[in-house]
């Protein structure tokens, strides 16, 4: 029934969640932000002509008029799921949105304006009005009015969701007085323990099963024996659950033959093909640990990473054999390997490992662990400024993160990714989309071309893109002949990215909930997420671009000043720590993680954020030292060490200079050896002498500069971002 309708009956379709006064409250709140907003943009328009506009900046106004646009319509969509009456005429015969009018019954006025000098313009009716008493006058809860005497006017604010007002200067008030009692506790006035309130605690649960991360999705394959896997896009092949789990055991059957159990490591090596995901499930249905490394890893670091988590067997692309055999005689290993995608003479075929007795397919079940705390994956990842280390995720980990997801978020049927079983997120959406029973679409290497045409063919509903994907989407016109109006999800991770590309975005893709979220691989996955299925998330991500969402998976959350440890409140900035009981790594592969904590067992992301009144988070900025370009780590110790393989250099720091499209640009500060004239050396020359020895994605894009001296901590560790901070501020060094 339209909820627009009259009728006597009550209806249960026009209300799809319960209507409370708190989501009203926010409604009438979002469509005022928006009516300010558009006020600016129709005063920035008469003005724009003579201020100093460029074709860049009249882009980004063109966006910004399209994007309040939509924004109108969106809240209008809103209003209508909220209000069994016609969100239009409810809005607005709201005195919350009329213009400010001078009251006659009190000494106050409803408005937020201040002064007696205020263009008075007539409010529409208001159906039924009550008067403000003194439960309107505290600050008890959220969304509660606060009455503010303030000569004839009154005042009234829309409170956040938080128990405490953000005005942190004013003092709670009754009755229009300012008390004198009662003071407004700051974050410097509450314990700095696990009970201080400006910790953000998520009251999310979830009961996993004590089984394991493969013997879940072993069942979940058989559940969904009848749809559709995944769609290789060379071949337009489609392949059943029940056909991919065939040939998924076949390979297991073979692995165990060859002794792999649950104390054993295998490694991928692999492009996204047909039967990419085959050994990775088949050593998780054995409870092995798995682990991937990229496609693109040159020799060098295919034999660092070899060495650092040696694998007892190793699945390889053909063409990455001689690489491989180059890499392992490097650092003189022997591993038994298996080549996908032809035959190498020495060397075990993967088609080898499809074929197995029918009887013993049938008789196979996955194993069940012992713990959930047994260590199931391993992923590479870089500390503060080191080089990769081993993050050790367990059953518990893998499990949480994808049933985490699927109570949250929206579920469609096809989706759409490009990364490699060497990220997390690869590993995640493969749980994810096994449990729930979607099908993926494999696909040849990312092209924003290709992304369009592949939604029009495949009818892609949701895909999660790289930051520098992303921006290739928004840089490429579309193809007049490719319908995308069937993309209702594409989310994003790995690096903060501007609000202009999602606006733009949200543009391209008109019925589509962009956003991004923030994860790490520690935690095995998403740290802070909007939930797709809950109204008022759907609400704040468009109007919060910046956000990467709010609390998620049960984990608590705390934000740390640098200097002295203290816990912030909201909009104070400071390195991001969380905890959780279950979405926790085990530690690193051999080695100590004891750096990652802090005293009282907190993780520290390395990140610095703050969140707002509605706990929405903002990244914003690394306190570690990792520079991160196209969402690649780069560790600043390897392009350092080049450096300072130069004749001429004595020291050199690497710093990560901001880029719009690439995240952060590699820069080298060098302090040249005694006796070396600066106007001998010749910059450019020091950096190809450096990249020579880099691989591209460690290339110092951002020039090399001559510095003094390096600023030091009390430790003695380099102040990077002091001087990164310097660099873009155009200091001398």
């Amino acid at each position: 029934m339209n909820c627009c309708k009259e009728s006597n009956e009550p209806s249960t379709q026009s209300i799809p969640f319960p209507v409370s006064s708190e989501s009203k409250q926010w409604l009438i709140m979002m469509k005022y932000m928006l009516e300010c907003a558009e006020k600016s943009m129709e005063f920035l328009d008469t003005v724009k002509n003579h201020l100093d506009f460029n074709d860049e900046d009249l882009e980004r106004f063109s966006i910004l008029c399209i994007a309040l646009e939509q924004a109108r319509h969106q809240m209008a969509l809103l209003g209508k799921k909220f209000f069994e009456d016609s969100s239009t005429d409810l809005l607005e015969n709201l005195s919350i949105l009329s213009e400010p009018k001078e009251s006659k019954t009190n000494d106050y006025t409803q408005t937020g304006y201040e002064g007696d000098n205020i263009p008075i313009k007539e409010p529409k009716p208001i159906t039924e009005k009550k008067e403000p008493t003194k439960k309107d006058a505290c600050l008890c809860g959220a969304f509660k009015q606060r009455l503010v005497k303030k000569s004839k006017h009154e005042k009234i604010v829309v409170c956040s969701p938080l128990k405490r007002s953000t005005f942190v200067n004013e003092k709670c008030l009754k009755d229009g007085t300012p008390s004198t009692k009662k003071k407004v506790l700051g974050p410097e006035d509450y314990p700095n323990d696990d009970n201080n309130p400006y910790i953000l605690k998520d009251s999310g649960r979830v009961d996993l099963p004590e089984t394991g991360f493969g013997y879940e999705l072993f069942y979940a394959m058989q559940r969904h024996r009848n749809k559709i896997a995944q769609i290789v896009e060379t071949t337009d092949e489609s392949q059943t659950y029940e056909e991919l789990l065939r040939d998924t055991i076949s390979c297991a059957l073979n692995m165990k033959n060859k002794g792999m159990d649950e104390d054993c490591l295998v490694s991928l090596l692999l492009t996204n093909n047909k039967y990419t995901c085959m050994p990775y499930l088949a050593g998780l249905f054995l409870g092995c640990k798995m682990n991937g490394i990229d496609i693109s890893f040159g020799k060098a670091d295919i034999a660092f990473l070899l060495k650092l988590a040696t694998p007892d067997l190793l699945f390889i692309q053909m063409e990455k054999v001689s690489i491989v055999a180059e890499a392992l005689a490097e650092v003189e290993l022997e591993i038994p390997i298996v080549v996908i995608g032809g035959d190498v003479e020495g060397y075990e075929s993967f088609q080898d490992y499809l074929i197995a007795p029918d009887e013993d397919i049938k008789a196979f079940r996955p194993y069940k662990v012992d713990s959930m705390t047994r260590i199931t994956i391993i992923l590479f990842s870089s500390g503060t400024s080191g080089l990769p280390k081993g993050i050790c995720l367990n059953h518990a980990n893998m499990l949480g993160q994808v049933f985490f997801s699927a109570i949250t978020d929206c579920l469609f049927s096809v989706f759409l990714s490009f990364t490699s079983y060497y990220w997390i997120s690869a590993v995640i959406l493969l749980g994810y989309t096994t449990c729930a029973g979607l099908t993926r679409i494999v696909s040849e290497p990312f092209h924003p071309i290709r992304f369009f045409q592949l939604i029009d063919r495949y009818k892609i509903e949701a895909t999660f893109l790289g930051p520098f994907e992303c921006i290739m989407v928004m840089r490429t016109p579309k193809p007049p002949d490719v319908d995308t109006s069937t993309l209702k999800l594409l989310g994003t991770g790995g690096a903060a990215l501007r609000e202009i590309v999602f606006i733009a975005l949200r543009q391209i893709f008109p019925n589509c909930l962009v956003f991004q979220g923030y994860g790490q691989t520690e935690v095995g996955g998403l740290l802070v997420k909007w939930a797709t299925k809950d109204p008022e998330d759907l609400a704040l991500l468009h109007v919060k671009p910046s956000s990467c969402g709010r609390t998620y998976g049960g984990f608590w959350y705390k934000f740390v000043d640098e200097e002295n440890d203290r816990i912030l409140g909201p909009f104070q900035l400071g390195e991001l720590c969380v905890k959780s009981d279950i979405l926790m790594m085990n530690g690193y592969y051999k080695r100590d993680s004891s750096e990652c904590f802090d005293r009282t067992g907190w993780l520290k992301t390395g990140d610095l954020a703050y969140y707002d009144d509605y706990h929405c988070i903002y990244v914003v900025d690394r306190v570690k030292e990792l520079i991160k370009y196209r969402g690649w780590h780069v560790p600043p110790i390897i392009p350092e060490n080049a450096l300072m393989a130069h004749p001429a250099v004595a020291r050199a720091v690497v710093v990560g200079i901001p880029h719009s499209e690439d995240g952060e640009h590699p820069m080298g500060l060098i302090i040249l050896k005694d006796g070396v004239d600066p106007e001998s050396v010749d910059l450019e020359e020091v950096a190809e002498f450096a990249n020579s020895k880099l691989n591209e994605r460690q290339y110092l894009r951002a020039g090399v500069r001559i510095i003094h001296s390096i600023p030091l901590t009390a430790t003695g560790k380099v102040r990077r971002r002091s001087l990164r901070d310097s660099v873009l501020q155009g200091h001398q060094l």
